[in-house]
């Protein structure tokens, strides 16, 4: 046992495994939630460099301009936690610190779980208004299922882009790598305009936080294939609608992601959204049997069982590489 400990202290890799390990633990008792979230300050600070910054015109000078906004606002922030943790004598708990509120995600699923119950109680308006929390799409027109798809999609891509991609990023290069993924992940969100003529200020940390991405999407659709198991759903009783296979990109996986789940839980995820005034039909994915509540209960459990399997393999490395 001493030996063991000694060896966690020495390797790099195993520090690295067992703090993600606690971090999400922690974060599963201890979620950090939206009002009191320190990152609320990034967001407040995003939607001021969006109002003040964000050219009307030159998709070249918003291109500059939202690069130079990231850079010079959060730069020298990032580069500040850089130094502090280069001369803090335990490194290995600030990093920890940095990492829980890059990964922080908890506090969406318990949102997703009020949206859950609201609809179970027939309150759609009190569903619609915390799926408001969620999405950044209109909600005020969607059905009951509109509010079950667009509720599975939201929390399908946050488990990925909030819990997983942080996680692997901070295995690969450390927190300071997580922070600046997740502070990008939030200037993109204030600053994107879906189908709008001033989307491309937003490019530069959208373009920054898809590679970031791509390795946590591709290893999650890997382990939905392998550990998810195809759902028995009552295909006679269920409406049937077409569906489209995913046609892969080298920075879209998102699609393949909703196929996946979508075929393993007996869904269909995707298809027409509407942003403010604009509407655009986009492809559905998956069986090919339409959303209903009892789904959103599947996806819960789903991203439970995939939380579980990739703390696991992270536990498996860590005392992998302390014994070895």
């Amino acid at each position: 046992m001493p030996e063991l400990l000694t060896n966690i202290a020495l390797y790099p890799t195993t520090v690295k495994c067992f703090t993600v390990v606690l971090v999400v633990v922690i974060d599963l008792l201890f979620p950090l939630s939206a009002k009191y979230h320190p990152l609320s300050i990034v967001v407040l600070i995003a939607k001021n460099l969006d109002k003040k910054v964000r050219p009307k015109y030159s998709v070249s000078q918003q291109i500059i301009s939202g690069t130079l906004a990231y850079l010079v606002v959060f730069g020298p922030f990032l580069f500040s936690l850089y130094l502090i943790l280069a001369l803090a004598e335990f490194d290995a708990f600030f990093e920890g610190v940095l990492l829980y509120v890059a990964a922080s995600f908890t506090a969406q699923k318990h949102i997703y779980h009020k949206v859950r119950k609201a609809l179970g109680n027939e309150k759609k308006l009190l569903a619609r208004q915390w799926l408001s929390e969620l999405v950044k799409r209109q909600t005020q027109a969607l059905s009951n299922i509109g509010i079950c798809k667009a509720a599975i999609e939201s929390l399908l891509l946050r488990f990925v882009y909030q819990l997983i991609t942080p996680l692997v990023l901070y295995f690969i290069g450390g927190a300071i790598f997580a922070m600046a993924y997740r502070i990008a992940l939030e200037c993109y969100w204030q600053w994107k305009r879906p189908f709008s003529n001033h989307s491309a200020f937003a490019a530069p940390v959208a373009l920054f936080c898809k590679l970031c991405q791509l390795l946590p999407l591709s290893i999650i659709c890997l382990l939905c294939y392998m550990f998810l198991m195809k759902r028995n759903t009552g295909a006679k009783k269920r409406e049937y609608v077409a569906t489209s296979k995913p046609t892969l990109a080298p920075l879209k996986w998102q699609p393949l992601l909703f196929h996946i789940i979508g075929k393993r839980l007996g869904m269909t995820l995707a298809g027409p959204i509407q942003y403010e005034t604009d509407k655009q039909r986009l492809p559905k994915y998956g069986s090919g049997l339409q959303v209903r509540y009892s789904d959103m209960q599947a996806a819960s459990i789903a991203i439970s069982t995939l939380t579980f399997v990739i703390t696991l393999v992270f536990l498996l490395i860590g005392l992998t590489s302390a014994l070895s």
